[in-house]
């Protein structure tokens, strides 16, 4: 039965940020700001995350990336996407983050491990090639469990799942180039989480 929930949360993960990331890349941003510094925050789960400068953050990316969610009734939050260019352009070396959580207190005895190792298996099934993991990455001092992948498309992601207070945090972050990663590395520095 565990395992049966396990399973169910990782394909529902995998399916939508590939669903995710096809339909924000051909829709149209309209209200694309640039950051010059700033910081996203979420008081409700007491995280922030330092926007590179040079990048963007939009509600309206933010909005349609939780339509398609919703379509996949996974009940999971976006909290924030940050992406390299205008998802308008829909090219495939726009660099993204998608940050989303779903509630799993009804799941007590599901680790952060267990639902990465399912992630993986599924990832594998669906013929996305698992580069390496899941090994363990901290986050503001947290373990998240991560995944490098390759989708047929030739998009790569890192993918970091972890547990946090009842609720699952899924970060993927798309990427082309090693100054995207270094971005990257960069992002994760400026990441706080209550815990």
């Amino acid at each position: 039965m565990k395992n049966r929930r396990i399973a169910l949360i990782a394909i529902v993960i995998l399916l939508a940020f590939g669903i995710i990331y096809m339909a924000i890349t051909k829709e149209n941003a309209n209200d694309t700001i640039f950051s010059q510094g700033l910081m996203f925050k979420n008081e409700e789960f007491g995280i922030t995350v330092k926007i590179p400068d040079n990048w963007l953050q939009t509600q309206e990316d933010k909005k349609k990336i939780q339509e398609v969610i919703n379509t996949q009734d996974t009940q999971e939050i976006t909290m924030v996407v940050i992406s390299k260019h205008p998802v308008k352009n829909g090219s495939s070396d726009n660099a993204m983050m998608i940050w989303s959580t779903k509630d799993v207190t009804k799941y007590p005895n599901v680790s952060s491990e267990q639902c990465a190792l399912k992630v993986k298996e599924t990832a594998q099934k669906l013929g996305t090639v698992v580069i390496k993991g899941p090994f363990v990455e901290k986050i503001d001092g947290i373990d998240f469990f991560v995944l490098d992948v390759e989708a047929r498309n030739g998009v790569i992601q890192k993918n970091y799942s972890a547990i946090v207070k009842g609720y699952f945090h899924n970060i993927s972050f798309t990427y082309k180039s090693k100054e995207d990663i270094n971005t990257w590395n960069e992002i994760i520095k400026s990441i706080t989480i209550r815990k």
